[in-house]
């Protein structure tokens, strides 16, 4: 099981341009990953919230979990599906919140969406 992690942007009041965001997969498996560097809720507590408030959480996520990796491995999935280096898809955790951080301040009045 995975969360789906997307962000609905209203469109350009000028050109009517969209932005969008999506992040789909994210292992269960690193829920408590997430509650530890998100706080109560992790990922599926960001659900619903604009994302100019979701971005200064998620920049001290990533300050945090590049500060300390060696502590965040530990939160590593036993089985190996899921891990501080890669959600599975060859991809790091902080490189992924990085771009959901980016995808927030591109977006500053979109909504997150976790499903």
């Amino acid at each position: 099981m995975s969360y789906d992690i997307s962000i609905e942007s209203p469109p350009c009041e000028k050109c009517g341009h969209t932005d969008s965001f999506e992040w789909d997969g994210l292992t269960y498996n690193l829920s408590p990953m997430m509650i530890e560097a998100i706080g109560p809720g992790g990922i599926r507590g960001l659900d619903g919230k604009k994302t100019n408030d979701v971005a200064p959480v998620l920049e001290r996520a990533l300050v945090d979990m590049r500060a300390r990796p060696d502590h965040y491995r530990t939160f590593n999935s036993p089985n190996g599906w899921g891990t501080f280096d890669s959600d599975g898809e060859e991809v790091s955790i902080p490189v992924l919140i990085e771009k959901f951080l980016e995808a927030c301040k591109r977006m500053p009045d979109g909504i997150v969406r976790v499903s």
